[in-house]
C-alpha cells in the first residue's frame, strides 16, 4: 500500500481513505458488478486501495486514483509450525474455536482453520494499517463480502492502534445463512459484532438479518445495487421470432431447467413460432443442460448456450436483439444485477419471488412467479408474453421506469460514495 499522503480537498470532514477488500476484482473472472462501482467510489475519496485475496493473469483496468496491492493475496504460504505460531498470539481466536469444536465436534477442524485464518489476516491488516495510515488518520474498510476479513480487520485495527469504520455489502450467501454456508462460519457472530455498518441491497434482506440477530438493526441498512445506463434493447417488431435471454451460474440454485422444460411445452403449443433462447453463464450442470436441451427441445426452438462472457458482451448483445423477455428461475438471490441489466435494457422479467427479487419484478414490469415454481408456471408465463404481446409492450415500459427508480448507477452509487466519503463527520 502507498505511503499516506496529504488531503485532498474534499473536505476536512471527510474519511479520505478507503480499501476496498474483494476476492478477485480487478482480476478477472467474477466480481462484474464492482465495475461500477469502483469509478463512483474513486471519485470520493483521495485514496481508493483494492485489496484482492487472490490475482490471476488477466486484469480489468482501474481509474487512474485505484491502487491494487497484491500483497494480501501472494503471501507464502504457513507451514503447520507457523499456523500454530500465529494462532497462539491469538488466544481469543484459539479459545473460541475450541468452544465451537465442543458444541459441535465434527466442526472442530473447520474451526481451527477459521481461526487461523481470522489470526494470519489480522497479522497482514494490522502491518497494511500501519503503513498506510497515519496515527490520528481514519480509514474507511470496505468489506465487500461479509466474511471473517470483516473480524480480522477489527483486531488489526486494534493491534496498530489505527482507526477504521468497517463496512460490507453481504448479498446471498454471506447473509442468507440458512441458504448458503455462512451457518459454518464458527466466527459469523462475531463477524457481525465487528462490521460498524452492512449495507444489503434489498428490504428483505435487512428484515432478514434482524430477525435472527435483532441486535443488529442499528447497523444494517438497505443500499441498493445498481447498473449503469446502456441504452435499451429494440423492442420486437409484431409477428418476428420470439427472443428468451436468461444470465445465470448453472448450479442447482439457479433451476434453468425449469426455464428448458417450460420452453419446450410453450414451443410445442405454438410449432409456428420461431424461437430463441440465449443463455449466459456456465457451471457444473452446462453439459447436462445442453444435452437436456438437444433432446427436448422441438425444432422451432434455437437454444443457444454462450457460456461465461465478458460482461460487456451480454450487455451488446441486449442493446442489439429485439428481446421479449428476460427469465430468471433461481430458488435463491440477493437482488440480481443480472435482473437489473435486463430491466435498464427494457427487457420485461419473469423471476421467483425469492430474497430480494419481489422488489425489482411485479406485474406491471413482468411476471413475478412463486418462490418455488413448477415447470407449468414458468411455461405459463412464458406462454402469456407469446400469446399477449400488446400487454407486454407496456411492461417494457414499465420495467425501465423501475431500473431508473431504483437500479441506476448513476443516482444510487454517487450517493453511496458520497455518503461513505462523508463518515468522517461520524468517527473522527
Amino acid at each position: 500500500m502507498n505511503a499516506p499522503s496529504q488531503a485532498s480537498g474534499r473536505g476536512d470532514d471527510a474519511v479520505q481513505t478507503l480499501l476496498l477488500v474483494t476476492t478477485r476484482f480487478p482480476y478477472l473472472p467474477y466480481e462484474e458488478f464492482l465495475e461500477t462501482e469502483v469509478p463512483y467510489l474513486a471519485k470520493n475519496f483521495h485514496r481508493l486501495i483494492v485489496v484482492p485475496s487472490c490475482t490471476a493473469d488477466a486484469i480489468r483496468p482501474v481509474p487512474d486514483a485505484v491502487t491494487v496491492d497484491v500483497g494480501y493475496a501472494r503471501r507464502p504460504r504457513q507451514t503447520i509450525v507457523q499456523k500454530a505460531t500465529t494462532l497462539a498470539r491469538y488466544p481469543g481466536l484459539l479459545g473460541r474455536a475450541l468452544s465451537r469444536a465442543v458444541l459441535r465436534p465434527r466442526a472442530f477442524k473447520r474451526a481451527m482453520a477459521a481461526a487461523w485464518r481470522v489470526a494470519t489476516d489480522a497479522d497482514w491488516f494490522a502491518e497494511a494499517l500501519i503503513r498506510t495510515l497515519r496515527p490520528n488518520e481514519t480509514a474507511v474498510v470496505f468489506c465487500w463480502w461479509m466474511t471473517t476479513q470483516v473480524l480480522a480487520v477489527r483486531i488489526a485495527a486494534r493491534k496498530a492502534r489505527r482507526r477504521v469504520f468497517i463496512i460490507s455489502r453481504p448479498q446471498r450467501y454471506d447473509l442468507y445463512i440458512d441458504d448458503g454456508y455462512g451457518a459454518s462460519w464458527p466466527f459469523y457472530p462475531e463477524v457481525l459484532r465487528a462490521i460498524d455498518r452492512a449495507f444489503v441491497a434489498s428490504k428483505h434482506g435487512r428484515d432478514y438479518i434482524v430477525s435472527l440477530f435483532p441486535w443488529m438493526a442499528p447497523k444494517v441498512e438497505v443500499e441498493r445495487l445498481a447498473v449503469e445506463d446502456r441504452g435499451e434493447a429494440p423492442a420486437p417488431a409484431k409477428g418476428s421470432k420470439f427472443v428468451l435471454a436468461s444470465c445465470a451460474y448453472l448450479n442447482p440454485v439457479k433451476r434453468v431447467h425449469l426455464l428448458l422444460e417450460a420452453l419446450a411445452i410453450v414451443a410445442r403449443q405454438h410449432p409456428n413460432l420461431e424461437v430463441q433462447w440465449h443463455h449466459f453463464g456456465d457451471g457444473p450442470l452446462g453439459t447436462a443442460l445442453e444435452e437436456r436441451a438437444r433432446d427436448i427441445l422441438p425444432a422451432n426452438v434455437a437454444a443457444v448456450f454462450h457460456g461465461r462472457v465478458d460482461n460487456k458482451v451480454i450487455l451488446s448483445f441486449y442493446r442489439s436483439t429485439p428481446i421479449n423477455v428476460f427469465v430468471n428461475t433461481s430458488s435463491s438471490e440477493g437482488v440480481p444485477v443480472s435482473i437489473m441489466e435486463a430491466q435498464c435494457a427494457g427487457i420485461p422479467v419473469i423471476a421467483t419471488a425469492v430474497c430480494g427479487t419481489p422488489e425489482l419484478v411485479n406485474d406491471r414490469n413482468g411476471v413475478l412467479l412463486p418462490a418455488d415454481p413448477t415447470v407449468e408456471d414458468v411455461a405459463e408465463a412464458i406462454r402469456t408474453a407469446v400469446e399477449d404481446p400488446e400487454r407486454w409492450s407496456l411492461k417494457r415500459q414499465q420495467t425501465r421506469l423501475t431500473w431508473s427508480q431504483y437500479s441506476n448507477a448513476a443516482l444510487v452509487y454517487s450517493q453511496f460514495a458520497n455518503r461513505l466519503a462523508a463518515l468522517g463527520r461520524d468517527i473522527n
